[in-house]
């Protein structure tokens, strides 16, 4: 236990009697991990998802625990339904080699979902909003839900570790990832009037799941089909055509998340 006190975001805490009270007390929802696998109703993420009453994300902010000395990193999401989630990265509650976080191997991540009171709630411990996305179009929390598994699915973000792969890269890039996934960054131009979507090469990530399937957006062969015809002059300013390449890619966003991570711890 004395190991677990000295890493940050620990998982001992999820299970204080007092913490357990007052989930109890506010007939919260309890803590479920974030797994992908066996997609149905024995998998608890699949059944929060499917009985939401309403699906879709007002506020999102990131948020930054004043506990030194880590200062740990989480998001908090308020739905339209007028609940409040917040998603973590830990290492497992009951991880026998803790200290293994500081290699590269890491240890298995311990990303979860759990019930709060409000988006300032201190459940754990009184944290500071260091950024807030309120949203004037539809955000449907399937988007979340894609991040979250395009993280595990990646090769070292997979793994908790110390000083790359943490709770600080795990809440930033689903902030990130969460704004690029609403925002036109494919350069297509919002949909017209009576379009159900944007006519360009990537279907929006934006939309509801169903991780049952193996491709559930099949932009592989429509970016094969596709063809761009320019109207106008190419005029883009350099710099923002980088940052528009970045986000295209969502491999370099996680990579680049985890370089910022590193650079807060």
């Amino acid at each position: 236990m004395s190991e677990l006190r000295r890493l940050p975001g620990a998982s001992y805490r999820g299970s204080n009697a007092f913490i357990v009270a007052r989930r109890k007390l506010f007939n919260l929802m309890e803590p479920f991990r974030i797994v992908f696998d066996g997609w149905g109703p024995v998998n608890p993420l699949y059944n929060w998802y499917t009985e939401l009453a309403n699906p879709y994300i007002h506020t999102m902010q990131l948020r930054k625990e004043r506990e030194s000395p880590f200062f740990h990193e989480f998001i908090v999401i308020r739905l339209r339904g007028d609940t409040y989630w917040r998603i973590d990265r830990r290492h497992l509650p009951d991880e026998k080699t803790p200290l293994n976080c500081i290699y590269t191997d890491g240890v298995p991540a311990h990303d979860t979902i759990e019930q709060v009171t409000s988006l300032e709630s201190p459940l754990y411990a009184s944290s500071d909003c260091l950024v807030e996305l309120e949203f004037n179009v539809d955000v449907h929390v399937g988007l979340v839900l894609r991040i979250c598994r395009a993280i595990q699915n990646h090769k070292g973000a997979k793994v908790y570790t110390l000083q790359r792969y943490n709770c600080y890269f795990f809440a930033q890039a689903l902030l990130f990832c969460t704004a690029c996934g609403i925002s036109d960054w494919a350069g297509a131009g919002e949909p017209k009037p009576g379009e159900k979507e944007r006519k360009g090469p990537w279907k929006t990530p934006n939309a509801p799941v169903d991780f049952s399937k193996p491709h559930t957006l099949d932009n592989a062969s429509r970016l094969e089909t596709f063809k761009w015809s320019p109207t106008e002059n190419f005029t883009h300013d350099w710099s923002t055509l980088t940052i528009v390449i970045t986000a295209s890619n969502p491999s370099r966003i996680i990579d680049s998340a985890a370089s910022a991570a590193k650079s807060t711890v």
